[in-house]
């Protein structure tokens, strides 16, 4: 085994209290039975990856299961890295401390009318930023990554020079600017949602000035190409799935299921999938988590 990958991602519903246009995680809900749950958490365990992304959906709709997960993997001495739009995250702030190596939090405006152009609640604003506010001054903290997508809706530089204003005024370790991925519900939306090379060069432009202008927190652009094939995605029903983007049409591929099948075989069919590009990306979201 090559271990190309040290980073599993599990999207552990689908369920979710956002409808942003660009989602690709959106399908209809499902999810495994906690038996199920514990057959994949031990596979995971058993497997030399380094972090898991606990992810959806939005995992904090059910925060005792999402806990449990958290606390199991952190057990076996996984570092855990949490994605979510922030539902119920301050109330539930010092097990995040404790437990959570990198939080990940979406924040796709500057304030609640920006927030709204690509269709995330203004309540996510809100959760995010009284969020940030709370872990502003703690001297016991995850690393913080904020991710930004963007599409036709916000894709201009007065946004993202709004947007590092905010983001910069906060205790922010990376700010990831993601280019959309027309999948799942991004691809009903894709005709007025989806970027063109002119946007991805200015983007480049921009990130690249940003960067520049203030070197204390990490600020990069993802492109498609980047994450094509990147993930090792493991599904609310147990399902591996990676996304195929070839810059015209994207996909997911399943590889196996962790459920019913060995984690390894899985593994094996995703690596032999898996672009130089990916490869690269795996290595930068370890860093996200391991660098200080």
């Amino acid at each position: 085994m090559k271990e190309k990958i040290k980073v599993f991602d599990w999207r552990t519903t689908y369920s979710c209290d956002n409808k942003c246009l660009y989602c690709f995680g959106f399908k209809p809900n499902k999810r495994m039975s906690i038996e199920d749950e514990e057959v994949v958490i031990n596979k995971i365990i058993s497997f030399p990856c380094e972090v898991v992304n606990i992810t959806g959906g939005e995992p904090l709709l059910d925060v005792n299961r999402c806990f449990n997960i958290i606390k199991r993997l952190t057990s076996a001495n996984k570092k855990v890295y949490l994605s979510t739009n922030g539902t119920n995250l301050s109330q539930n702030i010092e097990f995040i401390k404790k437990h959570v190596t990198l939080l990940g939090l979406p924040l796709d405006g500057y304030d609640g009318a920006s927030t709204k152009l690509n269709g995330r609640l203004l309540s996510s604003f809100d959760n995010i930023t009284n969020a940030l506010k709370e872990l502003k001054d703690s001297s016991i903290r995850p690393r913080i990554k904020i991710g930004t997508v963007i599409t036709k809706q916000n894709c201009n530089r007065d946004f993202l020079l709004k947007m590092y204003d905010l983001i910069s005024s906060y205790s922010v370790d990376i700010w990831r600017i993601y280019e959309m991925l027309p999948v799942n519900r991004g691809r009903i939306y894709k005709d007025i949602l989806e970027l063109d090379e002119a946007d991805i060069s200015e983007l480049t432009k921009i990130t690249m000035e940003l960067q520049a202008k203030n070197p204390n927190f990490k600020i990069e652009l993802v492109t498609r190409k980047m994450r094509n094939s990147a993930y090792f995605m493991i599904e609310p029903d147990g399902n591996v799935i990676l996304p195929i983007d070839d810059g015209i049409t994207s996909t997911e591929i399943t590889v196996g299921n962790l459920i019913t099948d060995d984690i390894l075989s899985v593994y094996q069919k995703w690596e032999a999938l898996i672009t130089k590009e990916a490869t690269n990306y795996e290595s930068i979201r370890l860093g996200d988590v391991k660098d200080k």
